[in-house]
């Protein structure tokens, strides 16, 4: 039976921001991803921040295009993963400055 997970954006700092803009996508849908893959840049009102995956699998589906302004909170894309892979009691996704 396949898993999958959201991939959401993890916390930016403190004050969070309310919105994040994706500047873009670094991976087509149906891309492998490994733990630390980047695939996607963010904006925040201050920053840019790589988002990288934290388990394996597949790019499963981007929920919003580039260039769209979604809630800081909202999930980004759908990773499908064996269940071996998705990333238990770590976060699903980490950001690094770009």
């Amino acid at each position: 039976m396949p898993f999958w997970y959201h991939l959401s954006i993890p916390p930016l700092g403190d004050p969070l921001p309310a919105t994040v803009r994706i500047d873009k996508w670094l991976l087509d849908e149906g891309s492998e991803v490994h733990r630390g893959t980047k695939i996607a840049i963010i904006e925040a009102s201050k920053a840019r921040f790589a988002v990288t995956t934290n388990g394996d699998g597949f790019l499963r589906e981007k929920l919003f295009p580039a260039g769209a302004e979604v809630d800081a909170s909202n999930p980004i894309a759908v990773i499908a993963a064996d269940g071996e892979d998705i990333p238990y009691n770590r976060p699903y996704a980490l950001v690094e400055p770009a």
